[in-house]
């Protein structure tokens, strides 16, 4: 089973960044997503809010379970993200990912590739091994030349970790 993000659109809340965006899964829209970033939880406009609600077991803010009520898709939902947690631990526990911080990521990495795709049309992004993981150094040459990955690759050889235009070629 296969989530994304489409339609994202950003905007300043009062604590950060927020978004709107419609979640699919396996190419099915299923909801409308809304982050305001005034500190609440995210909001999920679910395409089925029609169809009789089930249960799922879901671990709350304390990571102890509860079962609640919710729409067929966000029973889905909940299935798929309740073993993912976030890089960070909160005290001796591992910080749990849930639904909200799912789409979170999924809004930001749609966002960064935008950011991303942008970058490359013009230039060739490229990190090094040892590079800070966010960072990127660039050639002002598209990568379309074919010059431009020979050169990487001959000037840079094993310490070339990644070319970033490789990902939306």
């Amino acid at each position: 089973m296969g989530y994304a993000v489409k339609n994202v659109k950003s905007f300043q809340g009062r604590e950060g960044i927020g978004y709107e965006c419609s979640l699919y899964r396996d190419g099915k829209r299923v909801a409308t997503v809304v982050n305001t970033a005034n500190g609440g939880e995210t909001d999920f406009y679910w395409k089925d809010m029609d169809k009789s609600r089930v249960e799922v077991a879901v671990h709350d803010w304390k990571d102890e379970m509860r079962t609640i009520l919710v729409t067929p898709e966000e029973k889905l939902l909940h299935e798929h993200t309740d073993h993912m947690f976030y890089d960070e631990s909160f005290g001796d526990k591992p910080l749990r990912m849930g639904i909200d911080g799912y789409i979170d990521t999924l809004a930001d990495t749609f966002e960064q590739n935008k950011t991303f795709k942008k970058w490359c049309r013009k230039q060739t992004c490229f990190r090094l091994k040892g590079d800070a993981k966010d960072s990127w150094r660039t050639i002002n040459m598209k990568f379309s030349d074919p010059r431009v990955k020979p050169h990487l690759v001959n000037k840079h050889g094993e310490q070339l970790e990644e070319i970033l235009n490789e990902r939306f070629a």
